[in-house]
């Protein structure tokens, strides 16, 4: 970019426009990261987020701990049949 803007406006002033757009770019982009941290901030802080995280490998574990349950009531009740 430097040598098309240093073809169109001269070696000195073409330069000078690329360093300004550079500072530009990089400038926009640390307000855009900046900002984006500050949203997501305040969304959590106003508690208007999602109220809890849970891992994927939480979830396994309550849906492995409810069928584990759910077969101990089926022994169970299957052995109070017996018994009876």
């Amino acid at each position: 970019p430097r040598i098309a803007f240093s073809t169109l406006f001269g070696n000195v002033v073409g330069t000078i426009v690329y360093v300004f757009i550079t500072i530009s770019c990089l400038g926009t982009m640390n307000g855009l990261i900046m900002a984006s941290c500050r949203n997501m901030y305040s969304i959590s802080i106003r508690g208007m987020g999602p109220t809890k995280m849970r891992l994927y490998a939480d979830t396994i574990l309550d849906i492995v701990d409810s069928h584990r349950a759910k077969i101990k009531a089926e022994k169970s009740s299957k052995k109070e049949g017996t018994e009876k």
